[in-house]
């Protein structure tokens, strides 16, 4: 038994996401103190374990989107905001064109201008960029069935509206339940994100690794890839198998005893929910041969549809 394919298409006319958190960067000349202090920016003064002081201006304000830093030491600028509430007042909408993503980073470097008093003496760098994506269905099938499936160098933690998949310094991706974050009813109720730092991880765009290009951060291009590289790493670019749908699968693909042995794992961690004991390197080549064979995730009740993208 199959979902209804037919929420897959109604959005494709318009985009349903595109781009949630962005963070821009620049030198900048250098900057007094108390100038900014006078400008109702704060003072931050930390000491790292080494004894180094580092002294960090922040310029945030209750209800507004943008937030503003600045490594005095280093008169290093760092600006971030989430652009739908940018653009649209409320980040439980979502970014329709590629036209408000370069509006809204056109008002981001604009505020940061004002705040500061001054424009960065370098050029303008992405730092971080989050591609989200956005689909009208029920989002708790799909966040129940992957509570064991990882994005590469990551583990899944599971918390109150999602998943979150973790790397060692920070989160690179999430699956969540928009209502429930914002406590009301949305019409894109679930969401896909992920986390692109491109100074920290190598993200290949058609072959190449993404630069710290604003124009080559923020484009739908690179948005796709990112998004289309995530889904297919956790097995949601195919259909989403019940129990007796992953045992055909494995054993179609592994034969009937290497099936039979895997599938017996699989169902003693639906069971138990921690997977058996073993060798790490055991339980990864496990998760590694599951992935291959498309058992990502158990849906519990019936198989799950694809989750697409438009071109």
């Amino acid at each position: 038994m199959r979902l209804n394919h037919a929420w897959r298409f109604s959005f494709f006319g318009r985009y349903a996401g595109l781009i949630d958190t962005v963070r821009l960067t620049a030198q900048v000349p250098p900057v007094r103190a108390g100038d900014l202090l006078q400008r109702g920016w704060t003072m931050h003064v930390s000491t790292s374990p080494q004894g180094e002081v580092n002294a960090r201006a922040v310029w945030a304000e209750e209800g507004d989107p943008v937030r503003l830093s600045v490594l005095l030491g280093l008169s290093w600028l760092a600006v971030e905001a989430s652009l739908p509430r940018l653009v649209c007042g409320d980040n439980a909408q979502v970014i329709s064109e590629e036209s408000e993503v370069r509006r809204a980073v056109e008002l981001m470097k604009e505020s940061a201008i004002e705040h500061l008093g001054d424009r960065p003496s370098g050029d303008w760098r992405c730092t971080r960029v989050d591609p989200v994506w956005a689909w009208p269905t029920d989002p708790a099938p799909y966040i129940a069935a992957l509570r064991w499936a990882r994005l590469p160098r990551t583990s899944p933690v599971v918390y109150s509206d999602g998943l979150q998949w973790r790397g060692r310094r920070s989160v690179r991706g999430r699956m969540y339940n928009k209502a429930i974050e914002r406590g009301h009813a949305v019409d894109l109720p679930l969401r896909f994100e992920r986390q692109v730092r491109p100074r920290a991880h190598v993200v290949k765009v058609a072959g190449k690794r993404l630069g710290v290009g604003v124009e080559g951060c923020t484009s739908w291009a690179t948005s796709r890839e990112v998004l289309m590289d995530g889904l297919h790493e956790l097995g949601l670019d195919r259909s989403i198998p019940t129990m007796r749908t992953a045992r055909e699968r494995l054993r179609e693909r592994y034969g009937a005893r290497r099936g039979s042995t895997l599938f017996g794992w699989l169902v003693a961690r639906e069971l138990d929910g921690v997977p058996p004991p073993g060798d790490p390197r055991t339980v990864r080549r496990y998760e590694a041969e599951l992935r291959a064979a498309g058992v990502t995730g158990i849906a519990e009740a019936v198989e799950l549809p694809p989750l697409e993208l438009p071109e």
